[in-house]
């Protein structure tokens, strides 16, 4: 779920929140039956969807990145021998002949390179938020 979809969904349940608070408080004119809604159900899954966009905004932690690397790797990159590791200035790997592969490490002047140009969109994603969160300092 992207964080768009959680905010229409926070949205929606809110506008439904009100509109069946606004109906509990009116005399019941048949609205209550024809939504049939209970506030506890909405109020639950309005907390629910609040999570997931909290989990959205949290930056990836190296781990999580040599994860999702490690997973891609295994399946696109035959010569890897190793899963994916992170030191501090690079992800990296090693290939069949024992030989330190750098997936992306920060360069001198603090910008990132990509030792691999194939990743997928969503992998580039996450190792961009990874190192949004060291410069926001988490």
């Amino acid at each position: 779920m992207t964080a768009k979809e959680a905010l229409d969904r926070i949205a929606i349940l809110s506008e439904i929140l009100v509109d069946v608070s606004k109906f509990h408080i009116m005399p019941n004119d048949g609205i209550n039956e024809i939504r049939n809604l209970d506030i506890a159900e909405i109020y639950f899954l309005l907390r629910e969807q609040i999570k997931e966009l909290e989990e959205l905004k949290r930056y990836p932690t190296a781990d999580e990145v040599c994860e999702a690397l490690s997973e891609w790797i295994k399946k696109n990159v035959e010569e890897a021998l190793s899963s994916v590791r992170y030191d501090e200035k690079s992800f990296y790997y090693f290939n069949e002949y024992d030989y330190e592969e750098n997936i992306v490490q920060k360069t001198f002047d603090e910008n990132i390179a990509f030792g691999i140009h194939d990743l997928p969109p969503r992998l580039i994603t996450l190792i961009g938020r990874f190192y949004e969160g060291l410069e926001a300092g988490e």
